[in-house]
Protein backbone atom coordinates (compact mmCIF):
# COMPACT_ATOMS: atom_id res chain seq x y z
CA UNK A 1 0.00 0.00 0.00
CA UNK A 2 1.44 3.34 -1.00
CA UNK A 3 1.02 6.67 0.74
CA UNK A 4 -1.39 7.81 -2.00
CA UNK A 5 -3.78 4.89 -1.27
CA UNK A 6 -4.28 5.74 2.43
CA UNK A 7 -7.41 7.50 3.55
CA UNK A 8 -6.88 10.82 5.27
CA UNK A 9 -9.69 11.47 7.76
CA UNK A 10 -9.06 15.22 7.63
CA UNK A 11 -10.41 15.16 4.07
CA UNK A 12 -13.83 14.14 5.44
CA UNK A 13 -14.18 16.84 8.13
CA UNK A 14 -16.62 19.65 7.53
CA UNK A 15 -15.21 23.16 7.60
CA UNK A 16 -16.23 25.09 10.76
CA UNK A 17 -18.54 27.44 8.83
CA UNK A 18 -20.66 24.50 7.66
CA UNK A 19 -21.23 23.05 11.14
CA UNK A 20 -24.59 24.12 12.54
CA UNK A 21 -25.03 24.63 16.24
CA UNK A 22 -28.06 23.94 18.36
CA UNK A 23 -28.76 24.61 22.02
CA UNK A 24 -28.60 21.73 24.45
CA UNK A 25 -32.08 20.64 25.53
CA UNK A 26 -33.20 18.71 28.56
CA UNK A 27 -33.40 14.99 27.70
CA UNK A 28 -36.85 13.38 27.92
CA UNK A 29 -35.77 10.98 30.69
CA UNK A 30 -34.85 13.92 32.92
CA UNK A 31 -38.15 15.67 32.21
CA UNK A 32 -39.96 12.45 33.09
CA UNK A 33 -37.97 12.17 36.36
CA UNK A 34 -39.32 15.55 37.47
CA UNK A 35 -42.85 14.11 37.56
CA UNK A 36 -41.98 10.92 39.45
CA UNK A 37 -42.48 10.45 43.18
CA UNK A 38 -41.91 7.89 45.89
CA UNK A 39 -44.34 6.61 48.49
CA UNK A 40 -42.52 6.29 51.77
CA UNK A 41 -43.96 5.13 55.10
CA UNK A 42 -43.43 7.84 57.71
CA UNK A 43 -42.63 5.12 60.25
CA UNK A 44 -39.60 4.25 58.17
CA UNK A 45 -38.59 7.93 57.98
CA UNK A 46 -38.92 8.17 61.78
CA UNK A 47 -36.77 5.09 62.27
CA UNK A 48 -34.03 6.46 60.01
CA UNK A 49 -34.22 9.87 61.72
CA UNK A 50 -33.70 8.33 65.16
CA UNK A 51 -30.53 6.55 64.01
CA UNK A 52 -29.08 9.34 61.88
CA UNK A 53 -27.22 12.51 62.78
CA UNK A 54 -28.59 14.60 59.92
CA UNK A 55 -32.34 15.07 60.35
CA UNK A 56 -32.88 17.10 57.16
CA UNK A 57 -34.49 14.36 55.10
CA UNK A 58 -36.84 13.40 57.94
CA UNK A 59 -37.90 17.02 58.39
CA UNK A 60 -38.48 17.38 54.64
CA UNK A 61 -40.57 14.18 54.50
CA UNK A 62 -42.77 15.36 57.36
CA UNK A 63 -43.12 18.83 55.82
CA UNK A 64 -44.20 17.31 52.51
CA UNK A 65 -46.70 15.09 54.32
CA UNK A 66 -48.15 18.05 56.24
CA UNK A 67 -48.37 20.13 53.09
CA UNK A 68 -50.21 17.31 51.36
CA UNK A 69 -52.66 17.00 54.28
CA UNK A 70 -53.16 20.69 55.09
CA UNK A 71 -51.99 22.58 52.03
CA UNK A 72 -50.50 26.05 52.17
CA UNK A 73 -47.92 27.34 54.63
CA UNK A 74 -47.05 25.03 57.52
CA UNK A 75 -46.34 25.96 61.14
CA UNK A 76 -43.49 23.82 62.46
CA UNK A 77 -43.63 23.59 66.28
CA UNK A 78 -40.82 21.96 68.27
CA UNK A 79 -43.15 19.52 70.06
CA UNK A 80 -44.26 17.75 66.90
CA UNK A 81 -40.73 16.99 65.72
CA UNK A 82 -39.50 16.27 69.26
CA UNK A 83 -41.82 13.25 69.31
CA UNK A 84 -39.87 11.99 66.30
CA UNK A 85 -36.50 12.43 67.99
CA UNK A 86 -35.70 15.74 66.28
CA UNK A 87 -34.72 18.46 68.76
CA UNK A 88 -35.17 22.19 68.21
CA UNK A 89 -31.52 22.67 67.22
CA UNK A 90 -31.71 19.89 64.62
CA UNK A 91 -35.00 21.32 63.36
CA UNK A 92 -33.45 24.75 62.96
CA UNK A 93 -30.40 23.38 61.12
CA UNK A 94 -32.59 21.26 58.85
CA UNK A 95 -34.88 24.19 57.98
CA UNK A 96 -31.87 26.41 57.29
CA UNK A 97 -30.32 23.77 55.04
CA UNK A 98 -33.55 23.23 53.11
CA UNK A 99 -33.97 27.00 52.72
CA UNK A 100 -30.38 27.37 51.43
CA UNK A 101 -31.09 24.65 48.87
CA UNK A 102 -34.21 26.54 47.76
CA UNK A 103 -36.60 23.72 48.59
CA UNK A 104 -38.52 25.74 51.17
CA UNK A 105 -38.88 29.32 52.31
CA UNK A 106 -38.95 29.96 56.04
CA UNK A 107 -40.63 32.85 57.82
CA UNK A 108 -38.99 33.08 61.23
CA UNK A 109 -41.12 34.89 63.80
CA UNK A 110 -39.00 35.43 66.88
CA UNK A 111 -39.98 33.01 69.62
CA UNK A 112 -42.95 31.63 67.66
CA UNK A 113 -42.94 28.53 65.47
CA UNK A 114 -41.52 29.21 62.00
CA UNK A 115 -43.86 29.13 59.04
CA UNK A 116 -42.60 27.08 56.10
CA UNK A 117 -43.70 27.25 52.48
CA UNK A 118 -42.53 24.51 50.12
CA UNK A 119 -41.42 25.78 46.72
CA UNK A 120 -42.49 23.55 43.85
CA UNK A 121 -39.73 24.20 41.33
CA UNK A 122 -38.55 21.17 39.41
CA UNK A 123 -35.23 22.78 38.44
CA UNK A 124 -34.37 22.99 42.15
CA UNK A 125 -34.76 19.23 42.42
CA UNK A 126 -32.49 18.79 39.42
CA UNK A 127 -29.82 21.05 40.94
CA UNK A 128 -29.92 19.03 44.15
CA UNK A 129 -29.58 15.80 42.19
CA UNK A 130 -26.66 17.30 40.25
CA UNK A 131 -28.46 17.25 36.91
CA UNK A 132 -27.50 20.06 34.55
CA UNK A 133 -30.62 21.49 32.97
CA UNK A 134 -28.70 24.03 30.90
CA UNK A 135 -30.35 27.06 32.51
CA UNK A 136 -27.81 29.85 32.74
CA UNK A 137 -24.72 27.70 33.15
CA UNK A 138 -21.61 27.51 30.94
CA UNK A 139 -22.64 24.00 29.95
CA UNK A 140 -25.69 25.45 28.19
CA UNK A 141 -23.60 26.75 25.31
CA UNK A 142 -24.53 25.49 21.86
CA UNK A 143 -23.13 22.09 20.89
CA UNK A 144 -22.31 21.13 17.30
CA UNK A 145 -24.85 18.84 15.63
CA UNK A 146 -23.89 15.23 16.28
CA UNK A 147 -22.07 16.19 19.48
CA UNK A 148 -23.91 13.50 21.43
CA UNK A 149 -25.66 15.85 23.85
CA UNK A 150 -28.96 13.93 23.77
CA UNK A 151 -27.53 10.50 24.47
Amino acid sequence: MTDDDRLDLDDFKLPPEMVRERPVGVPQRIKKRQRQFVQLPLGLVDQVARHSRDKTLAVLCHLLNLEWKQGGPIKVPNGFLAKLGIGRGAKSRALSKLARLGIISVERRGRKSPIVTITHSSHIADEIAGINTGKGSPESLPVPVGGGADK
